[in-house]
């Protein structure tokens, strides 16, 4: 965990194999939140805001968060 940023991608075959790999091998992620490409831009800028209003960055470590998030 070098650089200690929370990644945001599209990518979720690549990136979230990867991570699930880290994790079962007991290794750290700082955390990972995957954004479905067919999502429209202003529904994840929504949820984006939510999650950093909400939550601190030490929160998702060692986390996989996929959008949308289930709020209700």
């Amino acid at each position: 965990m070098e650089n200690l940023r929370v990644i945001l991608t599209h990518d979720v075959n690549t990136l979230t194999d990867a991570a699930y790999k880290k994790l079962k091998n007991n290794e750290e992620i700082f955390g990972l939140i995957i954004v479905p490409k067919n999502m429209p831009f202003g529904d994840a800028i929504d949820e984006l805001e939510i999650i950093i209003i909400c939550s601190d960055e030490t929160e998702y470590k060692n986390r996989i968060e996929f959008l949308p998030l289930d709020l209700f």
